[in-house]
């Protein structure tokens, strides 16, 4: 099997195992009392993989944060973060 064979079933192995452990965390969060919001959550996620990210792109030489990565998730992660009727100053 070629290299690129190799990449696609381990990134689907890593699919998989994400959308169980997001399936298994959405089951304890529908089943537990507190009101957490989903926004909340996917930001936080996203915000840890961003860390997680960066983290190996310093530990690990072969590995390089992709520099428009760092725009998207500082995107993402301040839309999510503003909290709700929070207005720009002018």
């Amino acid at each position: 099997m070629s290299g690129i064979g190799i990449e696609i079933i381990k990134g689907f192995i890593f699919f998989c195992i994400g959308f169980a452990l997001g399936y298994i965390a959405r089951g304890i969060k529908d089943h537990s009392n507190s009101s957490i919001d989903n926004e909340k959550v996917i930001a936080l996620l996203i915000a840890v993989t961003y860390v997680v990210s960066v983290l190996a792109g310093v530990f690990v030489s072969g590995y390089q944060t992709p520099l428009g990565l760092h725009g998207i998730m500082g995107g993402i992660i301040g839309f999510y973060f503003k909290k709700k009727g929070e207005k720009n100053a002018k």
